[in-house]
């Protein structure tokens, strides 16, 4: 699910950007930054989409997960509500003020659209299967990290800090369909207190 979301994230931006500027050359890819020295670095001039981190949103832990299948209530665990933290870094060091420009119009795409759900979304198709998303509400909220935050960040990611910008990604749903409990639905009762 993590996978799927950061890649829908991932095409929004780029269907953005394809239509907003004819001819701009922004690569979006999944990678992580700490490995742009191994990977060759500046030879792809793309811009990175790194997970940094995820939370559990502790608020909706407690939610009771029951369904009725064939009229027998199922007890499941309770869905995992993740917040992503999710890095977008360009890797224009060639051309630093390209590599600013690309992060201020991927800025503009999330002011533009901050909540993304099934009617508010454009698939495409041919680059994955979205069946596992089922029916998804995503928040994006801009997520500036203190300079000290930022240091444990970048040093944490190799140290050469790039342009970049962290947006905090809510509510993202992880379930493994695996029943814990079942019984059998309560159709009637009984009003008469006589019998209690």
């Amino acid at each position: 699910m993590i996978y799927e979301v950061m890649t829908l994230l991932m095409q929004q931006v780029e269907i953005y950007l394809d239509e907003a500027y004819e001819g701009l050359d922004i690569k979006l890819e999944l990678g992580n930054v700490a490995a742009l020295e191994l990977t060759g670095g500046n030879e792809y001039a793309k811009t990175l989409v790194n997970l940094i981190n995820y939370q559990e949103e502790g608020t909706l832990r407690n939610v009771p997960n029951y369904t009725e299948v064939n009229g027998i209530s199922q007890l499941e665990n309770p869905v995992v509500n993740l917040n992503l933290f999710v890095l977008f870094c360009s890797t224009k060091t060639t051309a630093y003020s390209e590599s600013i420009k690309d992060i201020s119009k991927i800025i503009e795409f999330f002011q533009g659209q901050r909540v993304f759900t099934p009617a508010n979304t454009i698939y495409l198709s041919d680059s994955m299967d979205f069946v596992n998303l089922g029916n998804f509400k995503i928040y994006a909220d801009l997520y500036t990290p203190s300079f000290e935050e930022l240091n444990y960040i970048w040093g944490s990611l190799g140290g050469k800090q790039l342009p970049s910008v962290l947006y905090k990604f809510r509510i993202v749903q992880l379930e493994r369909k695996a029943v814990i409990d079942q019984a059998g639905l309560i159709t009637e009762t009984n009003q008469n207190i006589n019998n209690i």
